[in-house]
């Protein structure tokens, strides 16, 4: 049996898998401004901490796409 569990994390927290993340939203549950293009997706290494979006100075959440 194959188990499918999203790995999030949210900006100050520490990364636990190496990967390529997407933008998940706000933590605040707000959706606008929307980062720009280039911040939609971060490759976030293990250990290193969850940014924030930087154009608008907002916490997020990041969701895992890819494990590198």
């Amino acid at each position: 049996m194959s188990t499918n569990v999203a790995v999030r994390g949210k900006t100050g927290e520490r990364c636990s898998i190496s990967g390529d993340y997407k933008w998940d939203g706000y933590t605040d549950g707000s959706v606008h401004p929307a980062p720009t293009p280039a911040e939609m997706h971060e490759p976030i290494a293990q250990h290193n901490v969850f940014p924030p979006i930087r154009s608008t100075r907002k916490a997020c959440y990041w969701l895992l796409v890819r494990r590198l």
